[in-house]
């Protein structure tokens, strides 16, 4: 009977580790998403389209800038290069606040700016509560589907956001 339960033990181990691999798996996935979701958000608003500076000043230009080296690069050629290692890579680095500088560039070449995946993760959190508080703001915090129940948890939220960045800003820009 030992053996039978050392088999079954070791069978059930295995089962484990292919569904912590496959958990992990969706926990990498759910950041990157989560990434994405708040560059696409932060990025060239159409509403504040009549405010020409709102993507081209402060933290919002160096996340523009990103946007176009994670997604925007070309070869020598002036071919697209999409490179789904590159953007996956990058993303990766932003979310753990990796110190590598990179170099960020506008499209005519014209600005060069060299930053860390850090300061961006810094910039990204800035714009992202800005979003935020602007959104609160011109609804009076109810949210866009009423009775305040889609942005339940947002103050709360927010109020970590500020407190983790303050944080940060502290740490980064010293």
């Amino acid at each position: 009977m030992a053996n039978h339960m050392i088999d079954e033990l070791e069978t059930s181990m295995t089962v484990s580790d292919c569904y912590e691999k496959e958990l992990k798996k969706e926990h990498e996935s759910g950041r990157g998403l989560r990434l994405l979701m708040k560059l696409g958000f932060v990025n060239e608003r159409p509403e504040f389209g009549m405010d020409s500076q709102w993507s081209e000043t402060g933290d919002r230009y160096v996340l523009k800038l990103f946007r176009d080296y994670v997604f925007h690069q070309v070869d020598e050629n002036g071919r697209p290069m999409m490179d789904l290692g590159h953007v996956v890579s990058s993303l990766n680095k932003l979310d753990c606040h990796d110190s590598e500088k990179i170099s960020l560039s506008s499209r005519d070449g014209q600005a060069i700016m060299v930053v860390s995946f850090a300061n961006i993760a810094v910039c990204l959190e800035n714009a992202y509560i800005e979003l935020m508080s602007s959104e609160q703001h011109t609804d009076g915090g109810q949210g866009q589907h009423g009775g305040g129940q889609h942005h339940g948890g947002q103050n709360q939220h927010q109020h970590q956001y500020q407190n983790q960045h303050q944080h940060q800003q502290s740490q980064y820009y010293g």
